[in-house]
């Protein structure tokens, strides 16, 4: 295990390993600007910055393979100084330990604990383009990813599904 500041890894070239990419956009683009503008952010990254962010050498490259927010203020040109200093633990680990059910629940975990308001219509289609049957077999034991399923994992009935798809995706904005 290893401390270093966000500055420091910023300066390598770090990536998102490829099978786990579109869980990480899925994150920046219907995740995270949620969480910002509900005034949830500090608290988010405050947590974020607590686990170890695992790592992976691979062909020369390194690959980020949790922590949708620290992933986030490495690819984001204009950080606050504070971001840039704050020292993160990281562990090294091989390609044979990569598991994508480790970055899959820790999405479901953000999506569970912001559901209310987040559009949860948007983010269930586009996971359940993501989950392929192979990928739906190994985290699930099913071929399809269905939306019972989803309500399951971010603890919602279907019908709070339902009622927030109708709605036009998110519930109202209340405190967390």
């Amino acid at each position: 295990m290893e401390n270093v500041s966000i500055a420091k890894l910023k300066k390598q070239s770090v990536f998102t390993f490829p099978e786990s990419s579109t869980l990480f956009y899925i994150y920046q683009r219907l995740i995270r600007p949620q969480i910002q503008a509900s005034n949830h952010l500090s608290t988010h990254q405050k947590m974020s910055f607590v686990k170890p962010i695992l790592l992976m050498k691979k062909d020369n490259r390194i690959f980020l393979t949790n922590n949708f927010e620290i992933f986030y203020l490495l690819k984001t040109a204009n950080i606050d100084q504070a971001l840039l200093s704050q020292i993160i633990l990281t562990v090294q680990i091989s390609e044979d330990q990569f598991f994508v059910d480790t970055v899959f629940y820790e999405l479901i975990d953000i999506i569970t604990r912001y559901q209310k308001i987040l559009n949860i219509e948007a983010i269930y289609q586009d996971m359940n383009e993501f989950l392929t049957p192979e990928l739906n077999q190994q985290l699930f034991e099913k071929n399809i990813f269905s939306i019972p399923t989803f309500c399951y994992l971010i603890n919602i009935h279907e019908q709070t599904y339902y009622k927030r798809c109708k709605k036009g995706g998110s519930s109202v904005k209340t405190q967390l």
